[in-house]
């Protein structure tokens, strides 16, 4: 069971991941709306069915059914567990118990697909390296030790006569200890430099090369904000903001307005019979903000928006609204916010001084009769 906002999280991570989300609806469900949602894995979707189209049956692309006008009609779904994809039996689902959510880049298209696809090269030349870099690191860290021979020694080390001249091979060391190498041999030491110098540039150029085809900025992907300045900083935030604000819209568009559609309907069909049909035209006048954060000079932002509303550019609601804000919920607050003033007796002077009511009352009256001196 998820509440709705981590049901929106998974959807997102699932399409962030993945490139599409199937989400089936499931109707006469045991909940207060009589309807439900359930996520279906993508890998579930059976993409090795595929059927050419004819005069007599519908085309099959990578397990989703297509009429001509590249319409859903059914979906070719197979069962599986959770260490085997698509092994079971196959059901087929028709299109209006699934909501397919997936971004269009070309025509025809019928599958999603990520924005990660453009690093996963890069993602695995990182892996690699630093996997290589890692093992490099764990033998540098090791004193290496070579045995070479002096041209000095007659025969096998071997068949040398027992003694303190005999010596010993060094097969492992400790602190401080010190050894007789064998007649006739001598020791070199190898010391591998690693991670060399290089390894911290290359893992910051394929960082930027994924930061560029996410659209994120770099320093915000790797949490590297040695080398900013607060207008590159700033520049990178405003990039972001866009990207950020084009994925909430989209997830509004496909997700959430279809969520609130089909539980608003679910639910007077099935549970408030007594409301009219013609009510339903108000409850779908609704419009989803989405959430906004500010920049980074929120008192220039401030005096931007007082000379937009003073110059007649703009109005409250459109400010509101650019900031996240619900326009309803803000003047409902402000009648709450002076509701409980009145009931505390409290009121609020030009400067922002709380005042008692009586206070103020008494300084208005002898403002304006003043006494005879």
């Amino acid at each position: 069971m998820f509440g709705d906002r981590d049901f929106d999280a998974l959807i997102l991570r699932t399409f962030i991941i993945d490139g599409e989300v199937f989400i089936r609806i499931i109707k006469d469900s045991k909940n207060p709306y009589g309807i439900s949602f359930k996520l279906i894995d993508s890998l579930c979707i059976d993409f090795e069915k595929n059927r050419p189209s004819s005069n007599y049956e519908n085309a099959i692309v990578a397990g989703i059914e297509i009429d001509k006008d590249y319409r859903p009609v059914r979906y070719y779904y197979k069962e599986g567990d959770t260490d085997n994809y698509a092994t079971g039996q196959t059901e087929i689902i028709p299109a209006d118990q699934i909501i397919h959510i997936y971004k269009k880049e070309f025509i025809g298209q019928v599958r999603g697909f990520s924005e990660i696809c453009a690093s996963i090269d890069s993602l695995k030349q990182l892996d690699d390296y630093a996997i290589a870099e890692l093992f490099a690191a764990k033998i540098a860290a090791c004193q290496n030790v070579f045995y070479e021979r002096t041209g000095n020694t007659a025969g096998d080390w071997m068949d040398q006569e027992e003694g303190e001249d005999k010596g010993e091979f060094l097969s492992a060391m400790s602190p401080g200890e010190s050894s007789i190498v064998p007649k006739g041999y001598t020791v070199k030491s190898i010391s591998p430099n690693h991670p060399n110098t290089n390894f911290s540039g290359f893992v910051k150029a394929i960082v930027k090369r994924i930061a560029s085809s996410v659209g994120v900025s770099y320093n915000r992907l790797a949490h590297d904000y040695e080398a900013v300045n607060y207008s590159s900083l700033r520049e990178a935030s405003i990039d972001e903001a866009k990207t950020y604000s084009n994925i909430q819209q989209f997830f509004v568009d496909n997700w959430k307005t279809f969520e609130y559609e089909l539980f608003l309907k679910s639910y007077l069909m099935n549970f408030d019979t007594s409301l009219k049909p013609s009510k339903l035209k108000d409850y779908l006048n609704y419009n989803f903000i989405c959430r906004k954060d500010g920049l980074f000079d929120p008192a220039k932002e401030i005096i931007a928006v007082e000379r937009r509303l003073k110059l007649g550019l703009s109005n409250p609601i459109i400010e509101l609204e650019s900031m996240g804000y619900d326009p309803e919920e803000v003047v409902q607050g402000w009648v709450r916010w002076n509701e409980l003033l009145k009931t505390h007796n409290i009121t609020f002077k030009d400067d922002g001084e709380s005042l008692p009511l009586d206070a103020v009352n008494q300084f208005n009256e002898e403002s304006s009769h003043p006494e005879d001196e």
